[in-house]
């Protein structure tokens, strides 16, 4: 089976709080920004192009991780469970949730990421539909990664991997498809 890295335990990180959850972005993060800034940069072959793409790219991709925590954090406090702290780092994220009893509440808080993944793809294929394509490339970089990313990022998040629990819809389908004691 597959395994996913634990987040790091060590710093420095900013620590912020958004909807009364502590949120602590690890350096990792905007180091890799960069290196797609750079990236950009190559692949635009002039800075006036690329930095717009970059910041747009990084800001969508940020704010991407951010609702796909945020997704476990708001189904964990609508079944009234405590939301400790998320902690973005590298490309990643981790949502940290008391656990419940009910497993039915688990495979909720599990599947929140997935589920607000795509309800952000949704709503930017409602807005592509109603507004037409992007006419500026900063937004057509948001638009890519709302919607192509966000896709990957879908299908990704739905793989069973040792140490994630996104992966734990498809698990439990499979499980319940195969019957008990398969």
């Amino acid at each position: 089976m597959l395994s996913f890295p634990k987040p790091p335990d060590r710093g420095p990180f900013v620590p912020v709080t958004i909807f009364g959850v502590p949120v602590l972005f690890h350096w990792s993060f905007p180091a890799l920004a960069a290196t797609g800034g750079l990236f950009a940069v190559a692949c635009a072959g002039e800075l006036r192009i690329a930095v717009p793409v970059f910041l747009s790219a990084s800001m969508a991709y940020l704010f991407l991780v951010l609702a796909h925590e945020f997704g476990h954090a708001a189904i964990a406090r609508l079944a009234g469970l405590r939301v400790e702290r998320i902690i973005i780092a590298g490309t990643a994220g981790w949502c940290f949730v008391s656990p419940s009893k009910s497993d039915v509440i688990n495979l909720l808080v599990y599947s929140g990421g997935i589920l607000a993944q795509v309800a952000l793809l949704t709503v930017t294929c409602i807005a592509l539909l109603f507004l037409g394509p992007p006419s500026h490339l900063p937004v057509t970089c948001i638009v890519f990664v709302f919607t192509f990313v966000n896709v990957i990022g879908i299908l990704w998040n739905a793989i069973p991997i040792q140490g994630r629990n996104d992966g734990a819809l498809i698990t439990s389908t499979i499980r319940r498809i195969r019957g008990p004691g398969r």
